[in-house]
């Protein structure tokens, strides 16, 4: 959603949203250094949602998860990615890449 400087309600309505699709609208009050890792991703992917922006950019987000919440994060990019958001995801796990993406490169030692 794309708002005017002062259209205050708009920019709520939109934060409201990213965090009710991510799931962690309860936590709208906390601050976000203070969550822990696996609901801080969350806030990042919320933000996204929130924002204009054209792509969604994640170096290694299930860095520090466990089971649960990678894949819960993998429910999330591919809601994302069904509303027609582009995602470059830098990851390790290689089950969440094989789950969330549709094409995938891979780099050897930077290669």
């Amino acid at each position: 959603m794309v708002s005017r400087p002062g259209d205050e309600t708009a920019v709520q309505a939109s934060v409201d949203e990213a965090l009710g699709w991510t799931g962690i609208g309860h936590l709208s009050n906390v601050q976000a250094g203070l969550l822990p890792i696996g609901q801080r991703r969350l806030v990042e992917i919320a933000a996204y949602w929130a924002g204009p922006f054209d792509m969604l950019l994640l170096d290694e987000p299930s860095s520090g998860l466990n089971a649960r919440e990678t894949e819960r994060l993998g429910d999330i990019l591919l809601d994302v990615t069904a509303a027609g958001g582009p995602v470059l995801l830098v990851e390790h796990d290689m089950a969440l890449v094989r789950r969330v993406c549709e094409w995938i490169i891979v780099l050897d030692f930077g290669f």
